[in-house]
């Protein structure tokens, strides 16, 4: 879990904890849910610090990126 917070047109993101979902129904999962658990088994998570509305950031800067967003420890 994240906490996300705007500053202007900046977005500062904060891992909070891990979190378990166990859905009741079948879950399709998608290619963001995907990039999040592969993510996670990598680990250092912890270092995520910022949320971008973007998929263009340096491989460098990105620890995990999705359709139109990344997050990122700079």
């Amino acid at each position: 879990m994240f906490r996300v917070e705007r500053r202007g047109s900046d977005f500062f993101a904060q891992r909070i904890s891990a979190v378990a979902i166990f859905p009741f129904e079948e879950l399709l999962y998608t290619q963001s849910d995907g990039a999040l658990a592969a993510a996670f088994e990598k680990g250092r998570v912890q270092e995520v610090t910022r949320l971008y509305r973007c998929d263009d950031l340096p491989e460098g800067n990105c620890r995990l990126r999705g359709t139109d967003w990344s997050l990122a420890f700079r």
